[in-house]
């Protein structure tokens, strides 16, 4: 059970512009946790290209498959066990950005 050539890194980010530029940097993944913050879904496109900025400027490319939009989310189980997935946070406003 290895992961080549490592396991997936990825630095955390907010609105603030540090963290994409962390993993800018490094080449590493992103966990964008002021995706469902007030002002975040306004914030994403902006976060975005400050990645591809900063990982080009470092000779790595920025890879959406390593993006990570985090959200507050409400998991219920009902109806024979099932799993229905209910936001709490403004996930329509992202799918019109993202």
């Amino acid at each position: 059970p290895y992961s080549y050539p490592h396991f997936p890194i990825a630095c955390a980010s907010t609105i603030t512009p540090s963290g994409m530029i962390a993993a800018g940097k490094h080449g590493l993944g992103v966990l964008s946790i002021g995706a469902g913050l007030p002002g975040g879904p306004e914030a994403m496109a902006k976060q975005w290209a400050i990645y591809e900025e900063t990982a080009a400027k470092h000779g790595h490319k920025a890879d959406r498959s390593k993006w990570r939009i985090v959200v507050n989310a409400h998991l219920d189980s009902w109806f024979d066990g099932k799993l229905f997935l209910r936001s709490t946070g403004p996930l329509d406003e992202l799918s019109d950005i993202l």
